[in-house]
């Protein structure tokens, strides 16, 4: 019998946050950054007039101008500090944030014993902590460090480079087997064309053009009440 393998996307598929923001904007509270704190809340907030004007420049310039800036605040921050907050956020994330009908999938999985794979672009205190305590494999993207502190910049983008990183760093084989592929993110479109099993998580009804998967199961995540512990 061929191996039963599940890769999952992270942000907006087994949880409902976008976890690399949602990380560091748990880190600059915890450790009393109101400036920062402040200053990611203008940049990402829906409610925030920065966040509009945040968002016309990155069209304008094709850049990841939120994100970059989101990296840059945690220039000196120790990994020893990164870890305890990633730790307090999984907390919260395990508690209050999953998307149940993907989390079911999740404990399933694991409790059949079968390969479980975290695939994101988040970077790497999140998802470490998360494979950590699932005992899981995964890739993610990668904050640069010097000295056991971050220099503020990435020193790997996960983001359209899953496949590669999966096939690089995890197993040359790994499509093979027989996969399933969980997302919302629709860069990971070629990841799930590899997967004989695919199911996407939809944000919005609009959302549903953006896809050409014909055999994929589609979770509408408006019909879904959010978990509440």
């Amino acid at each position: 019998m061929s191996q039963q393998i599940h890769i999952f996307d992270v942000c907006g598929t087994l949880f409902r946050d976008d976890t690399t923001v949602g990380f560091i904007r748990w880190h600059q509270r915890r450790t009393g950054q109101k400036a920062k704190a402040l200053l990611l809340w203008l940049v990402f907030s829906p409610e925030s007039p920065g966040n509009f004007l945040v968002k016309v420049l990155e069209r304008l310039t094709g850049k990841h101008l939120a994100k970059h800036l989101a990296f840059s605040t945690l220039k000196g921050v120790s990994e020893d500090s990164a870890c305890r907050s990633a730790r307090e956020y999984v907390d919260f994330l395990l508690e209050k944030r999953r998307i149940e009908p993907i989390f079911t999938n999740l404990q399933q999985a694991l409790e059949a014993r079968q390969r479980v794979i975290l695939a994101s672009a988040s970077i790497q205190p999140v998802i470490e902590e998360l494979a950590s305590r699932f005992q899981v494999e995964y890739v993610s993207s990668r904050l640069e460090t010097r000295d056991d502190s971050f220099t503020g910049e990435l020193e790997r983008d996960l983001s359209g480079q899953k496949v590669e990183q999966l096939l690089k760093a995890v197993d040359p084989d790994l499509f093979n087997g027989v996969c399933h592929g969980y997302s919302d993110n629709f860069s990971d479109e070629p990841l799930l064309h590899l997967c004989r099993y695919q199911t996407v998580v939809l944000h919005k009804p609009k959302h549903r053009k953006r896809w050409r998967l014909n055999g994929a199961k589609y979770l509408n995540l408006w019909e879904i009440r959010p978990y509440d512990a």
